[in-house]
């Protein structure tokens, strides 16, 4: 490692000494890139997105890391034989992990069902076995979601908060398909005061890959993201960084920040079905 690196990488970890994705309490060694590189083809990723991390939070969450650069990439057909290469050793990763490639196999109820919910139609000519569909309602995939999302929301709160989301702090997120945007729309986000974030690296803008919006309470306590992904997918995720009851309104699982040596949630804070 050249004496510049060496100098660059000292002053990174005098300034965030603390790993933000396991209380913010424990000496950060590595970097963290969230979101993962992988995501970004042609080897460009945005600038200002490398976090302190541990070494278990770093290593722990590669399977997360995979999982969402897989669901990112879907909805997009590869430009080059690099990203093509890259593509392709991200299925076959997915493919190896027990279980989880069948369960990712929507089923011909799954299909007729989302076209219900969304009031999606089908072309003519078309039937369920001809819809390029996933379902992530099974027990994997809901895991290696919760990950990401705990990932991104440790990540992008101590970026506009200036604070690591403490181990007693609550974290909740809410999926957002791109069937749902088909049949629903957008997301109606214009009743919140939100900053709109536009990645880039130098000159090159990095919208079509990652964009998100972002909105932090004055005592820096509360944080909303929403996160869109390609157009694959995207994420709304609170945070409350002092009383995790703050998001008990808005239904389903609080989470916390990753378990110390573990990179993995314990369980659920609070629970609150949605009505």
């Amino acid at each position: 490692m050249s004496s510049a690196r060496q100098s660059r990488r000292k002053a990174f970890f005098a300034a965030h000494p603390h790993c933000i994705f396991c209380g913010g309490t424990y000496p950060a060694s590595e970097f963290d890139e969230v979101p993962p590189r992988a995501l970004f083809q042609g080897r460009v990723w945005p600038e200002g997105y490398r976090f302190p991390a541990c070494v278990s939070c770093n290593n722990g969450s590669h399977k997360a890391d995979e999982f969402l650069t897989f669901l990112a990439l879907c909805a997009e057909d590869p430009t080059n034989d690099n990203d093509l290469a890259a593509r392709h050793k991200t299925i076959r990763s997915i493919a190896r992990a027990r279980g989880l490639g069948k369960e990712l196999i929507a089923s011909a109820r799954d299909v007729r069902n989302a076209c219900n919910r969304y009031g999606l139609k089908l072309s003519p000519g078309m039937t369920t076995a001809d819809v390029p569909a996933l379902t992530l309602s099974g027990p994997r995939a809901k895991t290696l979601l919760s990950t990401s999302a705990t990932k991104l929301a440790c990540a992008l709160h101590y970026k506009h908060a200036g604070k690591a989301i403490p181990s007693h702090g609550g974290i909740l997120f809410y999926l957002v398909t791109n069937a749902e945007i088909l049949g629903r729309g957008p997301l109606d986000l214009e009743a919140i005061p939100f900053n709109r974030v536009n990645p880039s690296r130098g000159s090159q803008v990095l919208t079509d890959r990652f964009e998100y919006l972002w909105s932090v309470s004055d005592d820096k306590s509360l944080g909303l993201y929403a996160v869109r992904f390609e157009q694959s997918f995207s994420m709304v995720i609170a945070v409350s960084t002092d009383d995790p009851d703050h998001l008990l309104d808005l239904g389903g699982s609080i989470m916390s920040p990753f378990v110390h040596g573990q990179a993995r949630q314990g369980p659920p804070l609070r629970r609150r079905d949605a009505a």
